[in-house]
């Protein structure tokens, strides 16, 4: 009897283990830049301000976390907890009179993309991406 309690208590407590860890999540954000011009994400924090250039056809990664949650958190493309920045825009590399009119922290015309997730605590990796155009810009 004891041989067959001792695999069950030991299969039964890995289980236990397995299923009681808390998820977590990799997120970013995604932005493909096929307008015509060069755009700059100007982000400030704490009134410092840093920049990367997005080049005509380049693609940035951006608005990087992994936190504890799981994929479906982000379904939204809602940046919960990020922190990292005051402020964050986008403009075009030499030209004070165009407007970018896409948010890099907002969810208007983001889509929402599952890398993977763990179909038993549900944490994975995921992103949201947007492809920047013309229209975009004025």
């Amino acid at each position: 009897m004891k041989r067959f309690l001792l695999p069950f208590a030991v299969a039964s407590v890995s289980v236990f283990l397995l299923a009681s860890c808390d998820p977590q999540v990799s997120y970013y954000r995604k932005l493909q830049n096929q307008s015509q011009y060069d755009i700059v994400l100007v982000k400030s924090l704490d009134g410092t301000n840093d920049s990367t250039e997005i080049l005509k056809g380049q693609m940035i990664r951006y608005a990087e976390e992994t936190r504890i949650g799981q994929v479906s958190d982000y379904e939204s493309c809602v940046n919960y907890r990020w922190t990292h920045t005051d402020s964050m825009y986008l403009v075009v590399k030499g030209d004070t009179t165009k407007k970018v009119l896409i948010e890099p922290l907002g969810t208007a015309g983001w889509r929402f993309v599952k890398v993977h997730e763990s179909k038993m605590s549900g944490g994975g990796e995921c992103y949201c991406e947007l492809e920047l155009t013309d229209a975009m810009i004025q």
